[in-house]
């Protein structure tokens, strides 16, 4: 996520004012927002710009970024937007910007860290110092027609591990490089959107029922 906790020293308590979170369940596509920015030119000022509020989607695909929908926003990049904060027209925190798509015109779409996320893992790292993610210990690959061929594979549907990780829960259940998981807690596996959208309500510990060919 990108996220830290700062430790201010010697600050009066009464000086500063919290911000006010938003409720991210309440958020609707095309809702007006502003960010609120490091301004370059002046030391002294925030830099700020409108936009909208464009989808809720994952940021990346990878298993152990995939801890919640990230916020998806149009407004324009301009130096100093990556970790300033998306308010709506209210002054509630939103998110936090993380990223944005270095794509030409899409330039302008800007992911945000929901203020759920900051919450858990701030709260974390205040508490303990780190955060902790639940992971499963493999690499997945599409089950394409070179796989297929190379492994001697004759079906279609479900995902080849490339990978496991030593001592992970994926090697404790069993599996190895070459195993092909089908089926992922009652839904067939044909996309690694299957796990990422399951992960966020996946605990440390909890478990995941599979089915796979060996």
């Amino acid at each position: 996520t990108g996220l830290a906790v700062v430790k201010m020293k010697r600050v009066n308590p009464d000086d500063l004012q919290p911000v006010v979170f938003a409720d991210i369940d309440n958020i609707e596509i095309g809702e007006p927002v502003m960010i609120l920015d490091y301004n370059n030119l002046s030391k002294n000022l925030l830099g700020g710009a409108f936009g909208v509020v464009s989808a809720m989607r994952g940021q990346y695909p990878s298993l152990e970024e995939s801890e919640s929908d990230f916020l998806m926003v149009n407004f324009p990049k301009v130096s100093g937007n990556d970790g300033g904060i998306i308010i709506d027209l209210f002054g509630r925190v939103l998110a936090m910007v993380s990223s944005y798509t270095p794509y030409g015109e899409a330039a302008e779409l800007h992911y945000g860290i929901p203020v759920d996320i900051i919450s858990k893992v701030c709260n974390s790292l205040i508490e303990t110092g780190t955060f902790r993610r639940p992971f499963y210990g493999f690499t997945l690959l599409e089950l394409n027609d070179s796989i297929k061929l190379q492994e001697d594979i004759d079906f279609d549907e479900g995902m080849y591990i490339a990978y496991v990780e030593p001592d992970s829960p994926a090697e404790k259940a069993g599996l190895i490089k070459g195993d092909v998981i089908y089926m992922w807690d009652g839904q067939i596996l044909d996309d690694v959107s299957v796990i990422s959208n399951t992960f966020d309500k996946k605990q440390i510990g909890s478990s995941v029922e599979i089915e796979y060919f060996h």
